[in-house]
């Protein structure tokens, strides 16, 4: 009865270590495996729309030229008020440098708010999955020594077992 009992304590205890080295394998190639993951940015490739800024710049041009026209029709009276035209004309281009301008800092923040979002997703994922590939290897680890621990209890057993029943170099239940 003994020796079967010892027997079943190795085998389970041996299928607890093969299992447990098996889970710690497979967990430190999962690690070593690992390929950190990248996110796109769905702003990257943004840019600033010209249109509104084009059109403001083309009517601010044929007003210009009309204006123009009728002032050069006006004689030398009409030719000194060129220059508020043109004063006119650079404040419509001020005014669409900065159009065009929020628009990029607009796009730049949408950028970088959504590179900073990425990776903060990206590190939480990343340390979710090899905190779980630790406590694959944690287990692993376990069942490895929970076998050894099981093996070492059996031959315990066995050996307490025997022993119990030698009295003084005798089997018991035997007369020699």
């Amino acid at each position: 009865m003994a020796i079967a009992t010892a027997a079943t304590g190795l085998a389970i205890g041996g299928a607890k270590f093969f299992e447990g080295r098996k889970v710690q394998r497979d967990a430190e190639k999962a690690i070593s495996n690992f390929e950190f993951e990248e996110l796109t940015n769905p702003f990257e490739n943004e840019q600033v729309s010209t249109l509104g800024s084009d059109l403001i710049t083309e009517q601010s041009n044929i007003g210009a030229a009309t204006t123009t026209e009728a002032l050069r029709t006006g004689g030398a009276r009409g030719l000194a008020q060129l220059p508020k035209v043109e004063a006119q004309r650079n404040i419509v281009a001020r005014q669409n440098a900065a159009n065009l301008d929020q628009q990029q800092v607009a796009i730049n923040t949408r950028k970088a708010q959504q590179a900073a979002k990425n990776q903060d997703t990206i590190e939480q994922r990343q340390n979710n999955e090899l905190a779980g590939y630790g406590q694959m290897m944690n287990v692993g680890l376990g069942m490895k020594y929970q076998g050894m621990d099981n093996a070492i209890n059996a031959v315990g057993a066995f050996g307490q077992s025997a022993a119990g029943e030698w009295i003084d170099g005798e089997i018991m239940g035997t007369n020699e």
